[in-house]
């Protein structure tokens, strides 16, 4: 019974972590110049802003970390491509 109950918790966060955590299909590349004082933050939220992306500014900053192998810190002039959904 215990290892029924298991199966069931980890098929249920399983499928919700796809739920949540899933790409959208449809988004377009935004290339992006840091300015001096930039933030990745000030900067998604501005994208999220001007395109009307529904998602978390977080997951904006988080994506186009991993995406353009963001380290530490930005610096003006860089390019960082953004991923913003098309609505």
């Amino acid at each position: 019974m215990r290892s029924i109950f298991i199966a069931i918790i980890a098929l249920f966060i399983g499928w919700n972590s796809h739920a949540i955590f899933t790409e959208p299909e449809d988004y377009r590349p935004v290339a992006v110049t840091v300015r001096e004082g930039d933030t990745l933050e000030q900067i998604a939220y501005r994208l999220k802003e001007k395109y009307n992306d529904d998602r978390d500014w977080r997951y904006i900053v988080f994506q186009a970390t991993v995406d353009n192998q963001i380290g530490e810190f930005i610096y003006p002039g860089q390019q960082i491509i953004f991923r913003v959904v098309r609505k």
